[in-house]
């Protein structure tokens, strides 16, 4: 929560308590999205032998491994529980073992919600529960396994920072102010370390007879317009410009056009301040430190964990058990059919798509075949009308001649033989 504006004349009450119906509301849409999901994989392998009609996948066993896959881990207990509940059944939520449905027993949930709210909640997400209060559970990986890690903390984490009591040079200005009107000129960037970072420039005024509490204000003011993450402070009289995020990505200058004793102190050579990268290994593997969070990309158990930590200090600190509840585990559980880039149903649709596309392609040779096969037996046909006619002619023509040959009677022919 940040602290947008003072009144000291009206109280603000902020109350923090838990939300036991909302709790048990996601918990029924997850059991009704579950159902859901079961009634449509049902559907798949249905066959009526009347119409002699099967469902699409009937035969499909991935889809039939997924099925059993859901029920493994709605149905199970969960892995990385030692104490407390440890299964759906134990806050009134069965399945049917013909259908595979789940049900909910609203009395039973009702009051688990109401003993153990945070068992309730570890039996449908992936967390973590750190030993030691200077560790945060951030997050978990999709090879997260259930298990205890220890923490051991190499690099403390540090933001950007300039004045303050340990700078000599920052004296007190609560009572004298700013002899005179003083710009402070910043560049700050959030990406520092990539390859091209982006840069915010921006100058702001102070006044003369400007006070530690004035110069505060306006520095904040302006880092606020400027979307900069940087806070200023009164530190016992005199400036502080804090980061406020941590890590070597986090990086900022700040110069003035004044100097003196009686000014801001940074001074007109100017100030530089870069973070620190928190530094560590998870379950003695070695983890990759980003501002104040390490992450393990061991290929160990452990792989993906995230942890945060604002410890000002090295050393060892600790554990942190991590338990997969159901939600959690169907989502990691499901990745290897579901990823879009390297699932089963992936590859198995890109086999089937490629088979379509063979398909497709073979019919297309064949109607193009056919059309070739059919022009040059028209083709042929045409050329046979034309000879037939050409010979309809000649027969014609020939019949015609045959017609006015002369013809001679059997007496003239006796006649003729007698000379």
């Amino acid at each position: 929560m940040n602290l947008l504006q003072v009144d000291a004349s009206n109280a603000v009450t902020v109350t923090v308590s838990s939300d036991s119906t909302g709790l048990s509301d996601k918990i029924k849409n997850f059991v009704s999205a579950y159902n859901d999901v079961n009634k449509f994989l049902n559907d798949q392998f249905t066959f009526d032998p009347k119409i002699k009609k099967a469902g699409a996948l009937l035969a499909d066993a991935s889809v039939r491994a997924v099925q059993s896959l859901l029920k493994r881990v709605v149905t199970g207990s969960i892995p990385g529980l030692t104490t407390g509940k440890s299964n759906l059944s134990q806050i009134g939520i069965t399945s049917d073992s013909k259908t595979g449905f789940l049900s909910v027993d609203d009395s039973k949930l009702s009051t688990a919600i109401a003993s153990d709210p945070d068992g309730v909640k570890r039996l449908f997400l992936g967390l973590g529960t750190a030993t030691n209060s200077a560790i945060s559970f951030v997050g978990l990986g999709q090879k997260t396994g259930p298990g205890t890690y220890g923490i051991a903390i190499s690099v403390a984490p540090q933001k950007a920072v300039v004045g303050g009591v340990s700078d000599a040079t920052f004296q007190d200005i609560s009572s004298t102010g700013l002899t005179n009107a003083e710009l402070l000129s910043f560049t700050f960037s959030n990406n520092y370390t990539d390859a091209t970072p982006t840069t915010t420039s921006f100058p702001v005024t102070l006044s003369a007879g400007s006070k530690i509490n004035d110069v505060v204000n306006a520095l904040n003011s302006a880092f606020a317009s400027q979307h900069a993450a940087l806070s200023a402070s009164n530190d016992s009289g005199r400036l502080k410009i804090t980061s406020t995020d941590y890590g070597k990505d986090t990086r900022f200058t700040v110069v003035s056009d004044q100097a003196g004793t009686t000014q801001t102190g940074i001074g007109s050579v100017g100030l530089t301040a870069q973070g620190v990268d928190v530094g560590g290994t998870i379950n003695g593997h070695t983890a990759t430190g980003k501002g104040n969070v390490l992450t393990s990309s061991s290929g160990f158990p452990e792989d993906g964990l995230r942890i945060s930590t604002e410890t000002t200090t090295t050393g060892l600190f600790g554990t942190i058990a991590v338990t997969r509840g159901v939600g959690d585990r169907l989502v990691s559980s499901l990745d290897a059919y579901t990823n879009p880039l390297t699932g089963i149903f992936l590859s198995k649709t890109n086999s089937l798509q490629g088979s379509i596309d063979g398909i497709s392609k073979n019919i297309t040779q064949i109607n193009d075949r056919l059309t070739s096969e059919g022009d040059r037996l028209r083709a042929q046909f045409v050329n046979l009308e034309t000879l037939l006619g050409k010979f309809q002619a000649t027969s014609n023509f020939l019949t015609n001649q045959l017609a006015r040959l002369p013809t001679f009677s059997s007496s003239s022919t006796t006649a003729t033989n007698l000379l």
